[in-house]
């Protein structure tokens, strides 16, 4: 758990850009004097993005604290900005973003000078975009990859490592579960070092990573484009650059970026910065506009409400997922609330106190994805979404811990109408003494049972090429278990089933999806059975093929959307008798089978 850092006011969310394309970002402004300087931060893409927005948030936070007026900010088809990923130009209007971003900041402040800060991609895409602007002086590249062909072999390079291409699209290859089209691919590949003397004046920090063998590429080119070179390898890049739930903001690296940025700016003014106090609302597609808002005690709470020009009388919430910010798993959570928005569902994705732009309660830690004051700022947001909406009927949509959270809102009686639950970890009801042990053996006989049907394994168990004595040594330790546990396996039953009847009582539709052997999906088909689910009218549950926990490959994200639209506009209504079990790779467009 990160201690909340001692910080200025959070940033002025912005929109900009192409009025009926805009772009998203922050705004830090100094709170006392400022330097005559303006950074923006040009963030990484792709799951780099998403392990790094901590972090960068925290450089802005210091950057303003240090006088200097911040910008950060989406790229066009990325985070909480217009587009998607399948623009044909998309490397190109990633390269317009930055000129986008500078020319807000240096309008609404005036400044003299614009330091560009880019990270990973970032940094390729600020080098470019340095070259194209005579109002950058200050360049930080941080951890840049030594070119754009290096950098979309490594993304290939690890999508083959990791499996992750399902072979269904031939135009678009996915790592770490965001996709990448071929032509935007070859679009980076195709971008360019500054040519010489280009940056003549400029003044340069090249940061190289410190878990890499020191690269002197990026020092050289800067150097031959007429730059004033400082190279850097304060540690924390390394340690940044993980999975959100364990990256950790690198405090000396960013303290080295500000004294360098400060360094090169002696003067100070009192000029202050002007403050934008309307809605910071952005058209982000045809009929649909996007607002950031805060609400909740002291407006410690951030979310982006998403409206339909004629809303319904139906609107969707979507839940944090772990430490990652509202944009969901690979982004997965924009979309879904763009593709509801245009079937004129109204939508609020928002971060849990202590999770991506919201703040924790006083005394609370940071990035705490089960946080006790969790049903408490739920409540909070389904209040503001009702007066902002006007909605009568609200859905809660979670993946992970914000399944959880969305079936502890229905079983304590908050007041929403239906839930989807997406691999909610349900055994978190058995306390912090369960152990999953019991699961994973659970799973491997199910393995075991599979292969028994499987012709072809059966074959190979008659040829000796099955572990036989591995099989009987697996069911012995079950069976063994199942004796051990029959008391408490029994209590657990009765305790889920109790919560899902106090669900359906109330008359909330509760829809359970999980990726096949997902941990979530085990729990419950060994607490529920198919006698007790017929029972409950309102309950439903699905298994999505081919998906882990987090929806990898492209295919299991088509597969979730899918889950949602269905959800949202008619599993949450149906009636009674169909709501049954279901079994689908797709809900939307699958039979309904009882079980």
């Amino acid at each position: 758990m990160i201690a909340p850092p001692p910080t200025p006011p959070p940033g002025e969310p912005i929109f900009f850009g192409p009025p009926q394309a805009q772009l998203f970002g922050w705004f830090h402004a100094p709170t006392g004097p400022r330097r005559d300087i303006v950074a923006v931060i040009c963030p990484p893409i792709g799951f780099d993005a998403i392990c790094s927005f901590r972090s960068l948030a925290v450089l802005a936070e210091a950057l303003a604290a240090a006088g200097i007026p911040t910008t950060r900010f989406d790229y066009f088809g990325t985070g909480n900005s217009a587009g998607d990923f399948r623009d044909p130009s998309l490397c190109d209007r990633w390269r317009a973003s930055i000129h986008d971003a500078v020319a807000q900041s240096q309008a609404r402040t005036a400044s003299k000078r614009v330091a560009l800060i880019g990270v990973r991609a970032g940094a390729l895409l600020a080098a470019a975009a340095a070259g194209g602007s005579a109002l950058v002086t200050d360049l930080v590249l941080w951890a840049a990859p030594r070119s754009g062909r290096h950098f979309v072999r490594e993304l290939r390079t690890l999508a083959r490592l990791a499996g992750s291409d399902d072979g269904q699209r031939e135009d678009v290859f996915e790592v770490a579960g965001f996709p990448m089209t071929t032509g935007t691919a070859l679009a980076l590949s195709e971008l360019r070092p500054p040519a010489a003397n280009v940056l003549s004046g400029t003044r340069a920090l090249a940061i190289g990573r410190d878990d890499l063998p020191d690269d002197p590429t990026w020092p050289g080119l800067l150097s031959r484009a007429g730059c004033d070179v400082t190279t850097d390898r304060t540690a924390g890049t390394a340690a940044m650059l993980v999975e959100p739930m364990s990256a950790a903001p690198p405090g000396d690296l960013i303290a080295r970026i500000v004294d360098w940025i400060s360094d090169g700016t002696d003067q100070l003014t009192d000029r202050a910065v002007a403050v934008d106090d309307r809605p910071a609302r952005g058209a982000v597609a045809v009929g649909i506009t996007e607002e950031a808002i805060r609400f909740g005690d002291r407006g410690r709470l951030f979310g982006i409400l998403t409206r339909p020009e004629r809303p319904g009388s139906r609107g969707v919430i979507m839940l944090s997922t772990g430490a990652e910010y509202h944009v969901g798993p690979h982004g997965t959570h924009v979309e879904s609330a763009r593709r509801l928005a245009a079937q004129n569902m109204p939508v609020l994705r928002w971060d849990l106190g202590g999770l991506g732009e919201s703040r924790p309660p006083a005394g609370a830690g940071l990035d705490r994805p089960y946080p006790s004051y969790a049903l408490g700022d739920i409540a909070m947001a389904l209040a503001e979404f009702r007066q902002r909406t006007g909605v009568a009927t609200v859905y809660l949509i979670g993946i992970c811990s914000g399944g959880w959270h969305a079936f502890d809102a229905a079983r304590s009686g908050l007041d929403v109408q239906g839930i989807l639950a997406v691999n909610a970890p349900l055994y978190l009801l058995e306390g912090p003494d369960f152990r999953l042990q019991e699961l994973w053996e659970h799973q491997e006989v199910e393995r075991y049972r599979e292969s028994i049907l499987d012709q072809a394994r059966v074959l190979k168990a008659l040829r000796g090429q099955v572990n036989v004595q591995h099989f009987a040594r697996v069911v012995a330790r079950r069976l063994t278990a199942l004796v051990r546990r029959t008391v408490p396996a029994a209590i657990s039953r009765v305790r889920l089933v109790e919560e899902l009847s106090t669900i359906d009582r109330r008359g909330i539709r509760a829809h359970f999806a999980f990726s096949r052997r997902d941990l979530g999906q085990t729990y419950f088909e060994t607490r529920v059975s198919p006698k007790v689910a017929r029972s409950l009218p309102g309950l439903g549950w699905s298994v999505i093929d081919n998906a882990d926990h987090t929806f990898r490959p492209l295919s299991a994200q088509d597969a979730l959307r899918d889950t949602v639209d269905w959800f949202a506009q008619a599993g949450a209504a149906m009636a009674p008798s169909e709501n049954q079990r279901q079994v689908s790779s797709s809900p939307s467009r699958s039979e309904i089978s009882g079980s």
